[in-house]
């Protein structure tokens, strides 16, 4: 069975795609932006402040479905520019204790280059694979 899951508390319908999937047990998630929900606007003014407020996203889409961070298997980050990773990967540690999620760790450039319309300041976006059994 396949259920799709949505929430206000994560920005809504910025694209043609459901915010998660549960299927299988498994709960995967599109890409989850540093989007206030209630404007639509880019918001996080550092990578620092646009991970955690992408994880308060990914947080309310884990509990839409019932889960928690402790379900998370795996988190991908995707960084406009790699030079940010170790201010990501500080805060990393911070934002999941031990033990933690599978992570990878993906350098999209264009994005800072040629940014989406309307998506311009965007410097990470995350996605997950929460196991929810």
């Amino acid at each position: 069975m396949i259920e799709y899951i949505s929430t206000e508390k994560s920005p809504l319908e910025l694209g043609a795609f459901s915010q998660a999937v549960k299927a299988g047990g498994f709960l995967i998630t599109s890409g989850i932006a540093p989007v206030d929900p209630a404007t639509r606007k880019v918001i996080g003014d550092t990578v620092e402040e646009q991970v955690r407020i992408c994880y308060e996203h990914l947080k309310a889409i884990l509990e839409a479905a019932g889960a928690s961070m402790g379900y998370l298997v795996k988190v991908n980050v995707y960084l406009a520019d790699i030079d940010d990773y170790p201010a990501v990967d500080r805060l990393w540690g911070e934002l999941f204790p031990r033990p933690r999620p599978c992570r990878g760790l993906h350098a999209l450039p264009w994005t800072k280059e040629k940014p989406c319309p309307g998506w311009e300041g965007i410097f990470v976006e995350l996605s997950a694979i929460a196991y929810l059994g």
